[in-house]
């Protein structure tokens, strides 16, 4: 699950649209990508609380990776809310603007940490590639 955590949730209008039609992208950008840990899972890590957030993939130079998260630590709070699934974590980056500071909670090898976080405008898509032309056959 890439995102790119709780409270209510915004609407799909509010998180595409500025009204004009056009996209806009909701939220913030963190550069991670997050599996879920099932309730057993995050129970065997020593986490009694529920679910957590495995870091699959972190972006090299992304806010996360900035703020000095790795690949495997497990994602518990973000913003001052309980982590427990990718939706959650979406949920509280669509709230979120560019260069606020916020506080992320992780697990690494068993040490709980607490670091901030100044997340990121979402980056513009990259154009698709355009295809190769290639010369005609000769003749």
């Amino acid at each position: 699950v890439g995102v790119g955590l709780a409270g209510g949730c915004a609407t799909q209008d509010e998180a595409t649209t500025d009204g004009s039609g056009e996209f806009t992208p909701g939220g913030v950008w963190l550069g991670v990508v997050t599996a879920e840990l099932s309730s057993s899972q995050a129970a065997r890590l020593g986490l009694h609380k529920g679910r957590a957030l495995l870091v699959h993939s972190v972006t090299e130079g992304g806010p996360m990776h900035r703020a000095g998260l790795r690949e495997h630590d497990v994602l518990v709070a973000f913003a001052g809310k309980r982590v427990n699934s990718a939706e959650d974590l979406l949920n509280v980056t669509l709230r979120l603007k560019p260069g606020q500071v916020v506080p992320v909670t992780f697990l690494r090898k068993g040490e709980m940490k607490t670091v901030d976080v100044q997340v990121e405008a979402r980056p513009a898509p990259s154009p698709p590639t355009p295809p190769r032309e290639t010369a005609p056959p000769a003749k």
